[in-house]
């Protein structure tokens, strides 16, 4: 099973990703999440509970990597599990997506002033 939930603020949308992004129906409902967030300038991937990750999956975080580009909007994947870092490395994405944790994201964008850091600490 698959769900993104999706939290917005500004013109940052953050997806969070749960279950497992194999190909198929989780693929497409990843992609029709993102793009009906068109008015982001920044999409922030959360794979954190990505359990599962296949050849489909990689291609659809590549398609919608190449959209995001097309649409002048920013993307990043954050807080990958270790089984998806896993699959993007032995695919050797890790170098092509901006890959960083929530926080790190958030404070190059400025989250503290809009308010997404409330609470939120470097470890």
């Amino acid at each position: 099973m698959f769900k993104v939930d999706v939290e917005k603020n500004g013109k940052v949308t953050i997806l969070h990703c749960i279950g497992r992004l194999l190909r198929g129906e989780p693929v497409s409902t990843l992609r029709k999440v993102a793009v009906s967030g068109t008015n982001a300038q920044t999409i922030l991937l959360d794979l954190s509970k990505v359990d599962a990750l296949d050849a489909g999956g990689v291609n659809g975080l590549v398609s919608l990597r190449q959209w995001a580009t097309n649409q002048g909007i920013i993307f990043k994947l954050i807080d990958p599990s270790t089984f998806a870092r896993e699959i993007l490395t032995r695919f050797r994405l890790d170098h092509v997506f901006k890959i960083s944790s929530l926080y790190e994201a958030l404070v190059v964008l400025g989250g503290q002033e809009c308010g997404l850091l409330s609470g939120s600490q470097v470890a």
